[in-house]
Order: C-alpha cells, then sequence, then structure tokens
C-alpha cells in the first residue's frame, strides 16, 4: 500500500513538472507568433493564466503545510510544496527572460517601464522563497518572513497579470486605471484568503479572517467609491463615453458600462456587510461550531470576488473599446 501510495505521489510529481514545461512551450509559441499583431495579449493571458494557477497551488500547498487546511491522504505535503514552488520559481524566470527578449527584439529599451521592474521582483522573491525549501535546520526561524514574502508575491503576481493584459490590449494605462486595477487585485486575494480561512477555521484563523475581511473593504472602498468614481465623473464621462457611444460599438457603454456601475455599487456594500458577518458571528464560536454559517461567509466573499473579476473584465473591454475608436489601434 505504501509502495503503491509512493508511486502515486511520484506520477503526479511527474505531471506536474510535464504540465509545467508543455506550459512554458506553449506561452513561448502563442506569443512568439502573435506579439507583434493585434492578438499580442493572448501570450500576456497564457502566461498569467499558468502564472496565477501555479501561485495558487503554491498558497494551498503552504496553509496545507501549516495547518490551515486539512490534508487530504498522506502526501508528503512539504515535497510537494518545494516542487511546486520551484516550478512557479522557474516558470517566472522563464517567462520574464522571454519578455526581455521580446523587448530588445521590438528595439524597446529594458526594464523601462514598472510592468518590467514588477516582473524582475516577482523573478527575485519567487527565487528567495525556494530558499526555505532547503535550508531545512533553520525552516522554523524564517517561516514568517517566507510566509509575508509569499502573499507578497500573490498580490505581485495578480497585479502583474492585471496590468499586463490591460497594457497589451489598450497600449498604455492611466495612473488611476493602475491605481484601481491594483487596489481590486488586493481585494481579491484578501477574499479568496478568507475563503481559505473558512474551510478548516480556528480561533487563531477567525482572526486571520477578520483581517483579511478589513483589507478587502477598504480596498473595495476605495477602488471603487473614491478611485473609480473619481476616474468616472472627470475622465470617463467628458473624454471616453462620447467616444465609445458615437463609435460602432456603442452598447460597451449602454451594457457593459451600466452592468460596472452597479458592480461598483455593490461591491463595497457587500465587503462591508462580509465584515460585519464575521466581526458578529464571530464574537462566540458561532462560526467555528456552525458550519452553514461559514458557508454563507465563504458564499458572500465569492460573490464579492466574482464581482471583482467582472469588474476588471468590463474595465479591460471599455479601455479597449475607447482605445480603438480614437485611433490606438
Amino acid at each position: 500500500m505504501n509502495i503503491s501510495l509512493a508511486k502515486q505521489v511520484e506520477i503526479k510529481q511527474t505531471g506536474l513538472w510535464i504540465a509545467t514545461a508543455l506550459t512554458l512551450l506553449f506561452t513561448f509559441t502563442v506569443t512568439f507568433l502573435t506579439y507583434e499583431g493585434e492578438y499580442r495579449w493572448l501570450g500576456h493571458a497564457v502566461a498569467g493564466i499558468a502564472g496565477l494557477v501555479l501561485i495558487i497551488l503554491v498558497i494551498i500547498n503552504g496553509a496545507t503545510l501549516t495547518g490551515r487546511l486539512k490534508r487530504v491522504g498522506a502526501t508528503n505535503v512539504f515535497k510537494k510544496h518545494k516542487n511546486i514552488s520551484m516550478l512557479f520559481s522557474l516558470f517566472m524566470v522563464g517567462t520574464f527572460l522571454f519578455g526581455l527578449w521580446i523587448t530588445f527584439s521590438q528595439g524597446e529599451e529594458l526594464l523601462a517601464s514598472i510592468h518590467g521592474w514588477i516582473g524582475l521582483t516577482i523573478v527575485i522573491l519567487a527565487i528567495i522563497q525556494v530558499v526555505p525549501c532547503f535550508v531545512t535546520k533553520h525552516r522554523a526561524k524564517i517561516r514568517s518572513l517566507h510566509m509575508v514574502l509569499g502573499f507578497a508575491l500573490a498580490v505581485l503576481v495578480v497585479i502583474q497579470i492585471a496590468w499586463g493584459l490591460e497594457n497589451a490590449l489598450v497600449g498604455e494605462i492611466k495612473d488611476l486605471v493602475l491605481i484601481h486595477s491594483t487596489f481590486g487585485a488586493i481585494a481579491a486575494l484578501a477574499l479568496t484568503w478568507v475563503i481559505v480561512e473558512m474551510r478548516h477555521l480556528t480561533p487563531k484563523g477567525l482572526g486571520r479572517a477578520r483581517l483579511a475581511s478589513y483589507i478587502a473593504a477598504f480596498f473595495n472602498i476605495v477602488g471603487c467609491w473614491i478611485v473609480s468614481g473619481y476616474y468616472y465623473l472627470t475622465v470617463y464621462t467628458t473624454q471616453l463615453r462620447p467616444i465609445i457611444v458615437e463609435g460602432p460599438y456603442p452598447w460597451i457603454h449602454r451594457v457593459v458600462m451600466e452592468t460596472k456601475e452597479h458592480v461598483f455599487l455593490f461591491l463595497p456594500a457587500l465587503s462591508i456587510t462580509l465584515m460585519l458577518m464575521l466581526v458578529w458571528l464571530g464574537i462566540d464560536e458561532t462560526l467555528i461550531n456552525d458550519s452553514k454559517a461559514r458557508k454563507a461567509i465563504i458564499a458572500v466573499a465569492i460573490l464579492a470576488l466574482v464581482m471583482i473579476l467582472i469588474n476588471f473584465v468590463f474595465g479591460t473591454l471599455i479601455s479597449f473599446a475607447a482605445n480603438l475608436e480614437s485611433g490606438g489601434h
């Protein structure tokens, strides 16, 4: 039985390495074939999705390793976490170097944008995060730093994906749009944090979930009602809306933007509701003992997370349409 289990684990690990190698090859191929055309965003999308999947796997395995999530079977969680961390680091280094080569081949200055410097930061942090996998004697001493850098790395990856896709589609991004996207990415990670804690809730985990809900509420309020609201009143209504409405795709304003406006109104309110639910239900041991209450928290967090994703997709589509009509492509 043990031998069979070991073989299963080995097969899964080998499959993970093969899948990552194929994803890298596919990413490079798609990027190479499309980087000069109107579909150059495809390479960014493939690389972004693959990197996001890997960092999510790293976080999930890290949460399992620390006991925040239940272990399934007798899998060696540390070995799995080590392998996925190495895969993520290799993927980040590979895509970053390939991105530098694309930039150099187009005659552009290397690391001339914030996007490039964030990519370099991600590579450095990803390499640093692999160190605890090999320093076994002093791993406990650097665990806290390892966790902080891991969460910071996840935030940067999400921000990099959002900026990269929007930049590939639109060509340039305004400062307020960058702030809006960044705040949305941070709120999305905080909501994911709440969901993870609710899966195997402990008294300490409840405190972490509350903190995550505070972060999500703050960045959703500032990102939607303040930053996005200011941008809508000062830029969109006066500059972008006339271009979109008078162009061949007026439905982007009438349908997509109208929907985004409703999400803009309800998302911060939903985040505040989630925060208050965690505060009120966490006064006693209701959440720890009541699985239905935890499922309700998860449902609200997922709904808010879906709203953020809708906001990002719709926002990118609106920016793309405005840039297309103004002669950006």
